[in-house]
């Protein structure tokens, strides 16, 4: 008997503030998280015509989440079975200036590492 190997693929989104360049130009906000529902909504003006899409993921985090909420929720878990010796990825996707690097790193110049309670 061949058994089949688990795989288990979480698909996170953690949606940005509009940045100081963004408020100045008064930029509408046009992404919008319902973090409760998992889900992003987005609004779209096409000749004229409003579009909105909402897409539902398996965890939501809004403009407004801290670093520390989203390590403990979507990161911890998955380093600690990588402690237990299962192979594990987290991988960072999507435009440029959305906040990857600052999801993945942070935003200061000094290093914060959180450690399991």
């Amino acid at each position: 008997m061949i058994k089949k190997k688990r795989v288990n693929v979480q698909v996170v989104v953690r949606c940005r503030p509009l940045n100081a360049d963004e408020e100045k130009l008064h930029t509408p906000v046009v992404v919008t998280c319902a973090e409760n529902k998992r889900e992003v909504c987005a609004v779209q003006n096409i000749a004229n015509k409003q579009i909105d899409r909402s897409f539902v993921f398996d965890k939501v985090f809004g403009p407004k989440s801290q670093q520390r909420d989203l390590y403990h929720s979507a990161v911890s878990p998955i380093v600690f079975e990588v402690l237990e010796g299962y192979n594990c990825i987290i991988f960072a996707y999507g435009q440029t200036g959305t906040g990857k690097t600052y999801t993945m790193e942070g935003g200061g110049r000094k290093k914060v590492y959180f450690h399991p309670k």
